[in-house]
């Protein structure tokens, strides 16, 4: 009977002992579980915010009667406009670019053979509230003359090139002049709701 009770003590002894053995290491493998904050959306406002700032307004303009829209030569062109009537034919292009307004004006003089502005003062730079206008009168190859004109917008500047022959000059001035007045800015309409305040 003592026999029986001592195997049976240590049946339980090793039991115990091996539950023991057996508990620290599956402690080490629970699961534990972490509570992390749901990001928060950013507000509509910052939305458009940022798209107004990555996607600048867009450049637009009239086009003038009988002139066609013509297939887009580059990257930087906004408009590749045709002119082609029983007197006139030619073609205008308006474009964005970087630099300043000296310096692109003195790059189309060197385009013609011409010697270079030296200065924005100079008498044969033709200056509107909105935009700088110059003739460039190629006289080797007259076929190749052109009216331009540049507009700054912010850090954008808008070049219009009316490239025509320059016998065409007086008849085509009033027409490219009516067509770089039509060039402006587009409004947004996050920039239309911030200035009239509505919603």
């Amino acid at each position: 009977m003592k026999n029986s009770a001592a195997a049976i003590s240590l049946v339980i002894a090793a039991c115990v002992i091996l539950f023991l053995a057996f508990k620290g290491p599956h402690d080490s493998l629970a699961v534990r579980t972490y509570s992390v904050p749901k990001p928060t959306a950013p507000e509509t406002s910052d939305i458009i915010h940022q798209e107004t700032a990555e996607a600048p307004a867009p450049v637009v303009w009239t086009t003038p009667n009988g002139w066609t829209e013509g297939e887009i030569k580059s990257g930087f062109q906004l408009a590749n406009l045709q002119l082609q009537t029983t007197a006139n034919s030619g073609r205008c292009t308006i474009s964005v670019l970087g630099g300043g307004i000296l310096p692109n004006l003195n790059r189309w003089r060197g385009q013609a053979g011409l010697a270079a502005f030296a200065s924005e003062d100079d008498p044969g730079i033709n200056h509107t509230d909105t935009f700088v206008w110059v003739e460039i009168r190629n006289v080797a190859k007259p076929e190749e003359s052109f009216l331009g004109a540049i507009h700054i917008f912010g850090r954008r500047t808008v070049f219009t090139k009316l490239m025509i022959h320059s016998n065409d000059f007086e008849s085509l001035t009033p027409v490219f002049l009516e067509l770089c007045e039509s060039i402006r800015v587009q409004a947004t309409q996050a920039q239309t709701t911030e200035e009239t305040g509505n919603e």
